[in-house]
């Protein structure tokens, strides 16, 4: 809420949040000074200080309701903005696909698990669980500052001290990903997803996988980009080619590429169909 009403009488260039697997991102700009210590101290404060009220828990998390709100006699079913969001999101076959694909590919770190939650899992989540994983990795301990700008870098550190640092004690543990382990052979895998059709023909995704070094190690990122433009950059490429033209399916999986947004660069080529 606090973005949304910010948004109206701001003036701000950029203001957005952004949620991986691994990372939360709170990003904004302003050219109006004014306006940037201002966007700051709310942005701090939301980052930091989230009230985190159980009511709020019940609406965005998970609660129970009547299947009929006026009719007590009527079955209880779950409710949530984001219980209903990741339903939704796991409706979708690339959704169902990935997800299956990184419980394989990564068996033992977090990326194994749905960040955006499992609809089967969410209403097992308390609000003493929440709030402790609030307090744990939504601290100062766990959290990277990066500014750019005319502001000098002493005055943004003042202001972090001032308005959020200072609150705060170091934590005595650090939280981290570890290098996913590495499978001594091929793994091969057949799962199936849920489909609301009668034809099943022509409805399979089949993908090959490959884990590759880590994504901050430039030169190995910058070799795997290489590579992946030189396989599959345009309909001319080799392997783009080969799946775009196989009589096997009807045409490349969703999932093709690479992907760089993890500790860990994953290469995957497939087909769907």
């Amino acid at each position: 809420d606090p973005f949304f009403l910010m948004t109206r009488r701001s003036l701000n260039t950029f203001m957005n949040a952004f949620t991986s697997s691994d990372w939360t991102a709170y990003p904004f700009a302003s050219q109006n000074r004014k306006d940037f210590d201002n966007l700051l101290s709310v942005y701090l404060d939301a980052v930091f200080f989230s009230r985190l009220d159980p009511l709020d828990f019940a609406q965005e998390g998970h609660r129970l309701e009547f299947a009929t709100m006026d009719d007590a006699s009527s079955e209880l079913t779950f409710k949530g903005v984001v219980y209903n969001e990741m339903k939704g999101a796991m409706s979708s076959v690339t959704s169902t696909l990935w997800q299956t694909f990184s419980k394989y590919v990564f068996p033992t770190n977090t990326y194994h698990f749905n960040s955006g939650g499992e609809p089967s899992c969410i209403p097992d989540l308390t609000y003493e669980q929440l709030t402790a994983f609030y307090r744990s990795h939504y601290h100062p301990s766990n959290a990277i500052f990066m500014t750019y700008g005319d502001i000098s870098a002493q005055e943004h550190q003042e202001r972090f001290e001032q308005l959020a640092l200072n609150r705060f004690e170091k934590l005595d543990y650090t939280i981290s990903v570890p290098d996913e382990k590495r499978h001594l052979a091929p793994v091969r895998v057949e799962e199936a997803y849920g489909l609301d059709e009668e034809d099943l023909h022509a409805k399979t995704h089949i993908v090959m996988a490959w884990l590759l070094g880590k994504s901050a190690d430039l030169d190995t990122y910058l070799q795997a980009q290489l590579l992946t433009a030189v396989l599959m950059d345009n309909a001319a490429s080799p392997l783009q080619q080969a799946l775009e033209t196989t009589s096997l399916g009807t045409s490349p999986s969703p999932l093709c590429g690479l992907e760089g947004s993890q500790k860990e660069l994953l290469f995957a080529a497939g087909i769907e169909g």
